[in-house]
């Protein structure tokens, strides 16, 4: 996934700033599905979820866990969660992601933005002591187009619709009239007298 010549973006979430201090937002004013993105530990917590360090503690009992929270903002500002597991020590271990993870996001639907808190088990007085970074590469969206064109519904076992010699052919059982649309919304309309 990462080389020397596509670098990765190492997120720090900072619980000090407000709820977006580490956000994605799409500012063409357009609307995206959030499709997912590939997801790893950073060095700085998987290390001291080990062992420990001047701040933090280790990840060293049954239930401890160090993760990351997806909230997506849809356009009418209600929000949609995911959660993404990058340490948990459970069945008398610690388990860490250790490798690039694809991390679906698709749940969280049709948003203007999206952004990450983090948490641990191992929090003090002044919030969450596990390092808040983690790493991001790949992040893969898409811009549904509504086309705005209200859906038919065609009755198959009387309509026939194909496509040759760079034309489109349309039969029915009546007449009617048929609009065929193009990818741009361009509309063609013709009535068919059968």
């Amino acid at each position: 996934i990462v080389n020397s010549e596509r670098p990765y973006i190492v997120a720090n979430y900072s619980s000090w700033e407000t709820q977006n201090s580490l956000s994605i937002t799409f500012n063409d004013g357009n609307l995206y599905t959030l499709n997912g993105m590939y997801v790893t530990n950073s060095p700085y917590p998987y290390y001291t979820n080990i062992a420990g360090d001047d701040f933090a503690n280790g990840l060293t009992n049954e239930g401890d866990y160090f993760k990351v929270i997806a909230y997506g903002v849809k356009a009418d500002n209600s929000v949609e969660t995911a959660e993404f597991m990058l340490a948990e020590f459970k069945n008398g271990s610690l388990q860490q992601v250790t490798e690039w993870t694809w991390w679906d996001l698709s749940s969280l639907g049709t948003i203007k933005e999206i952004y990450f808190t983090m948490e641990s088990s191992d929090t003090g007085q002044w919030g969450m002591n596990t390092p808040a970074y983690f790493c991001i590469d790949r992040i893969m969206a898409s811009n549904p187009v509504e086309s705005g064109i209200e859906e038919s519904v065609i009755n198959s076992n009387t309509t026939d619709i194909y496509y040759s010699a760079n034309n489109i052919y349309v039969t029915t059982a009546s007449a009617t009239v048929v609009k065929v649309y193009s990818v741009n919304g361009c509309c063609n309309e013709c009535i068919n007298e059968f």
